[in-house]
C-alpha cells in the first residue's frame, strides 16, 4: 500500500481468486472508486507511485521478482533492471530523478541501491553492509532518508543524509519499523516492537537534531504498514483481518438480575 505524491490515491496489491496471483489496483480516496492498474497473467506487487504519473513495481517475469516501470498515461511498460536478485521499490526522490530499491546481496543480506529515472540506468549502492537495510523513505525536501536496519541485533529506525549516507543516527529504541516522515519533515513516525505508534521530533537544518520520542497511541491489533494523510491528521493503515478464533468474547456480568419470574 502506497499513497500517491498528492496523497489522493493509494496503490495496493490484490490477490486474484482462483489464480493466487497478485495485481495492482488504485483507490481514489476522494471518490472511493477502484481502478485496476495491471493485469498480466503473472503477479505484480509492491507498487510505488512516481512524481511523473508513472508506477514502479516488482514482477517475476523471466526470473525472480525484479523492477518494472509503467507509464499510467500511455500504458507502456519498461523493464528497469534485468532479472537477478530479488528487487523491490522502496521510494522515489521528491524530484522524481532517483528510485531507491532494495535487493538481496551476495551474503544473503538486504542492501539498498539507487537507480536513475525515468528509464533506468546503472544502479549505485546506498546502504550496503552485512545487516539488512530497508523501509527507506525520503524526507519531504529529499535531503535525508529514514530507514530500518538490524545491525544492533533487531530492527531499529535510523536517519541519514542523502546521498551520502555514511553517517547514520538511530532514533528508535527497543525495536522499530515502518518509518514515515511527517508532511512538514519535522517528525519521523514509526511502529515500535510493542505495538506503539511513536513520533520523534527531527530538525535537519542547519544540522541534525533528534528529540525524545513520544508515544501517540498503542495498537490493539498489529498494523502491517501505514501512511500519514496529506493534512497530517489521519493515518491510512493496513490492518490484518481478525479471524474467527481471534474474535473477542463478551462477558455479561450479573445476568441473573435480568431474569424475571419465579
Amino acid at each position: 500500500m502506497r499513497l500517491s505524491p498528492d496523497r489522493r490515491k493509494v496503490v495496493f496489491d490484490r490477490q486474484q481468486e482462483g489464480s493466487g496471483t497478485y495485481d495492482l489496483w488504485a483507490l481514489d480516496l476522494d471518490r472511493g472508486m477502484e481502478t485496476r492498474l495491471t493485469s498480466d497473467p503473472g503477479s505484480e506487487f509492491m507498487g510505488l507511485w512516481l512524481p511523473d504519473s508513472g508506477l514502479v513495481f516488482s514482477a517475476p517475469r523471466g526470473g525472480v521478482p525484479h523492477l518494472f516501470r509503467k507509464d499510467l498515461t500511455t500504458g507502456e511498460q519498461t523493464e528497469l533492471l534485468p532479472a537477478g536478485p530479488v528487487q523491490s521499490a522502496e521510494d522515489a526522490s521528491p524530484d522524481g530523478r532517483l528510485l531507491v530499491f532494495s535487493q538481496r546481496g551476495e551474503r544473503g543480506d538486504q542492501d539498498v541501491w539507487t537507480l536513475p529515472l525515468p528509464e533506468g540506468g546503472q544502479p549505485s549502492p546506498l546502504l550496503s553492509s552485512p545487516s539488512d537495510e530497508g523501509d527507506v523513505r525520503f524526507s519531504p525536501d529529499g535531503r535525508w532518508i529514514a530507514f530500518t536496519s538490524n545491525e544492533s541485533g533487531q530492527h531499529e529506525v535510523y536517519v541519514a543524509p542523502f546521498p551520502d549516507a555514511a553517517v547514520v543516527t538511530r532514533i528508535s529504541s527497543g525495536g522499530g519499523s515502518w518509518p514515515r516522515w511527517s508532511r512538514g519533515g519535522r517528525e519521523v513516525l514509526y511502529l515500535s516492537a510493542d505495538r506503539q505508534l511513536v513520533a520523534v521530533p527531527v530538525r535537519t537544518t542547519p544540522s541534525l537534531e533528534v528529540g525524545a520520542g513520544v508515544t501517540l497511541f498503542t495498537l490493539e491489533t498489529p498494523w502491517d504498514r501505514f501512511e500519514p494523510s496529506a493534512d497530517g491528521r489521519r493515518l491510512l493503515a493496513t490492518v490484518p483481518d481478525v479471524g474467527a478464533a481471534e474474535r473477542p468474547y463478551t462477558a455479561l456480568v450479573n445476568w441473573t438480575a435480568e431474569i424475571s419470574g419465579p
